[in-house]
C-alpha cells in the first residue's frame, strides 16, 4: 500500500482537470463575425438556408432580412440628400417648402416601417401582405405630395419609376410578383390622379407610363431570377443536410457494428476464460488430487531412500504451485460472475498473478477499501491494468508503477502512473495499447484522459459517472453499460472452487 501522499496527488489531480470523454468532441461551431452597427440595423437574423427547419420559415427569414438591409440605406439617403434641396431649391422657396414637406412625410413613413420590421417582427411573423401595404402607402403618399413639386420633368420622378423596384429582392412566386409590383405602381398613379387630374392629359404621361412599364417588367424578371437563386440555395441546403444526414447515420451504424464486434470480442474471450476456468475446476483439480495422492505414496513407499523423497518433495511443491494457480484462475472467474467484485480484489489478483515476473515496484490504493465493483466494470479494468502494465513493461523504462481507485458521491477514478521515460500524447502513433485501452473505457460510457511528457512519465485518468442515492447500492447506470451488461451476460455456470 503506497502513502497517503499519492492520495492527495490523485486527488490534486482531479481538481486540476476534468476527464475527457473518449468519443470524439463535436466540432466547434463557426459564428459569423459582423459589425456592430450592421446588427443595430439588421439584427440577428442569418441569411443561410442551413440554418430554417422548413421552406416556408426560410422564405420569411430571407424576407425579413432584405426588408431591413434595403430599407436602411433608402431611410439614410432620404435624410443625407436633405441638404441638397436647400442648393437646387434656394431660389424657390415654395418648391423647398413642398419638397421638405414631401421628404419629412416619406422618410416618417419609412422609418415607421423600418421600425416595425427591425423590432416588432419576427420570420414567424413576417407576412407579404404588411409589406406590400407599407410599399403602397409610400408611393401613393409620394406621389400625392409629389404632385405639387412640379410637372412630369421634375426629378422627383424618378424616384416613382424606382417604386417597383422595391419587390426585386422579396422571394415570391413570378404572377405573386407581378401581382403585387402592379398594385404599387396603380395606387401611385391614383395618388397622381387625384391630387392632379391634369397631370394625365400631359403629352409627357403616356411616356412616362411606358417607362413605368418597363420598370415594372425588369423588376419582375429580376425579382424572379433573384428568387429562383434564392430557393436553388435552399434546395442545394436541404439536400447538402440529406446527404449530411445519411453519411451521419451510416457512420453511427458502421461505428455501432464495430462497437458490437469489439463488445462480442470481449464476451468471446470472457466465454474463453469461464470455459478454461470449468476446465481447471473439474479436470485438472482432479489430476492433481490424483498425482498429490501417488506423490505421498511414492514418498511412503521408498522414505528409506532420501533422493527419491526430495525429488518427490520437489515435485509436491510444484504441484501445490500449480494448485494455486489454478485455484486463483477459478476465483478470478468465480468472482467476475457473481455480479459484485471488490475493487481491492482487482488489483491483488492482478499482483498474484504478476508476482513473478513483475520486475518493478508497484504501489496501489483503494478508496474506500471495501467498496465494491459491478462485475462488468470490474473485468473491464482488470483488462485496462494488465494492457497498462505491459505498455510500461515495453515502452516506459520505468521502475515504479503507481495505481489508484478511488469512489466519491459522484464518480468513480482509476489512476495508473508510471515514472518511466514518458512521450507526447498529441504525436501519431502506431501502438495499438491506447486505442485498445480507450476503446474498452468508451464501451462502458466512461471517460478516459493520458498525461505525458518526455523524462515526466505517463499517467493513465479513467472516470466513470454513477448515480448515488442515500440508501441504495451504487450503480454504474450508462446506456452504452446497460449495453455492454447484455453482451457481458454469463452463458456458462461455475461450480464452487475446489478446497
Amino acid at each position: 500500500m503506497s502513502s497517503s501522499g499519492f492520495l492527495l496527488t490523485i486527488a490534486r489531480n482531479e481538481q486540476d482537470s476534468k476527464m475527457e470523454p473518449s468519443t470524439n468532441r463535436p466540432p466547434l461551431k463557426k459564428t459569423v463575425s459582423r459589425p456592430f452597427w450592421f446588427w443595430v440595423f439588421v439584427g440577428d437574423l442569418d441569411p443561410s438556408p442551413a440554418v430554417y427547419d422548413s421552406e416556408k420559415v426560410y422564405i420569411r427569414a430571407i424576407n425579413l432580412y432584405h426588408v431591413r438591409v434595403i430599407s436602411t440605406p433608402i431611410l439614410f439617403a432620404m435624410i443625407l440628400f436633405a441638404p441638397f434641396d436647400l442648393v437646387y431649391l434656394k431660389d424657390s422657396p415654395v418648391h423647398l417648402h413642398k419638397l421638405t414637406m414631401w421628404r419629412i412625410t416619406f422618410t416618417s413613413i419609412l422609418l415607421l416601417g423600418w421600425l416595425w420590421g427591425r423590432f416588432a417582427v419576427e420570420p414567424k411573423g413576417f407576412s407579404l401582405i404588411k409589406v406590400t401595404f407599407v410599399i403602397v402607402v409610400l408611393s401613393f403618399t409620394g406621389c400625392v405630395m409629389g404632385v405639387g413639386i412640379g410637372p412630369f420633368q421634375e426629378p422627383w420622378i424618378s424616384v416613382f419609376l424606382m417604386a417597383p423596384m422595391c419587390t426585386i429582392f422579396l422571394t415570391m412566386g413570378f404572377w405573386t410578383r407581378l401581382l403585387t409590383t402592379c398594385i404599387i405602381v396603380i395606387f401611385g398613379f391614383l395618388g397622381i390622379a387625384l391630387a392632379g387630374p391634369t397631370y394625365i392629359h400631359d403629352p409627357f404621361f403616356y411616356t412616362f407610363v411606358g417607362y413605368q412599364a418597363s420598370s415594372i417588367g425588369l423588376s419582375v424578371v429580376s425579382g424572379h431570377f433573384f428568387s429562383t437563386a434564392s430557393m436553388q440555395r435552399y434546395i442545394h441546403s436541404v439536400e447538402l443536410k440529406a446527404r449530411q444526414e445519411l453519411l451521419r447515420v451510416r457512420v453511427e451504424e458502421r461505428t455501432e457494428k464495430a462497437r458490437r464486434a469489439i463488445q462480442l470480442l470481449e464476451s468471446s474471450k470472457n466465454e474463453v476464460r469461464k470455459n478454461v476456468a470449468y476446465g481447471l475446476q473439474n479436470q485438472l483439480g482432479h489430476l492433481i488430487a490424483v498425482h498429490n495422492i501417488s506423490l505421498h505414496k511414492f514418498k511412503a513407499r521408498f522414505e528409506d531412500e532420501p533422493g527419491l523423497v526430495q525429488t518427490a518433495e520437489v515435485f509436491l511443491e510444484q504441484l501445490q504451485d500449480i494448485e494455486k494457480g489454478a485455484q486463483h484462475v477459478v476465483m478470478e472467474s468465480q468472482a467476475y460472475d457473481s455480479g459484485n467484485v471488490e475493487a481491492s480484489y482487482l488489483i491483488k489478483s492482478f499482483l498474484a498473478s504478476r508476482k513473478q515476473t513483475l520486475e518493478m515496484e508497484m504501489d496501489w490504493i483503494v478508496e474506500p477499501e471495501d467498496f465494491l465493483l459491478p462485475a462488468r466494470v470490474a473485468y473491464v479494468l482488470s483488462r485496462i491494468l494488465q494492457e497498462a502494465v505491459t505498455n510500461t513493461i515495453k515502452h516506459a523504462q520505468a521502475t515504479k508503477i503507481e495505481v489508484a481507485l478511488l469512489q466519491t458521491e459522484k464518480e468513480l477514478s482509476f489512476s495508473i502512473r508510471d515514472n518511466g521515460v514518458g512521450f507526447d500524447p498529441l504525436k501519431p502513433t502506431s501502438r495499438l495499447g491506447l486505442k485498445g485501452i480507450r476503446e474498452r473505457i468508451r464501451n462502458i460510457g466512461g471517460h478516459f484522459q493520458v498525461k505525458s511528457s518526455h523524462g515526466q512519465g505517463t499517467e493513465l485518468l479513467f472516470s466513470l459517472e454513477r448515480d448515488f442515492k442515500e440508501g441504495e447500492p451504487y450503480e454504474y447506470t450508462t446506456p452504452e453499460l446497460d449495453a455492454f451488461a447484455e453482451k457481458e451476460s454469463p452463458t456458462v455456470k461455475s461450480e464452487s472452487s475446489p478446497s
